[in-house]
């Protein structure tokens, strides 16, 4: 079985585009374009088409994660005992 032979559906997509970025993510399609003129997020030009790795949009969505207030209260105690004034 040759590569042409692979069907393109979702789950052996590894490139998308941006509007499909923007299914995949749920971010909306203004604020990828916001991202991507700003290099706010990993992308790839080809040509005039702007593309996206799934893997890289996963790691974008992680590293947004928020601290909960327990962990951000460790953190605190952690930073004073190691930079006593």
């Amino acid at each position: 079985m040759g590569k042409e032979d692979v069907p393109k559906n979702e789950k052996n997509k590894k490139n998308l585009s941006i509007p499909e970025a923007s299914k995949y993510t749920s971010l909306s399609l203004p604020y990828l374009y916001k991202l991507t003129s700003t290099n706010g997020i990993t992308h790839y030009k080809i040509g005039s088409r702007v593309l996206f790795l799934m893997e890289k949009l996963d790691k974008f969505i992680l590293d947004k994660r928020v601290s909960i207030s327990y962990e951000i209260d460790g953190m605190v105690l952690e930073y004073s005992v190691k930079n006593p004034k």
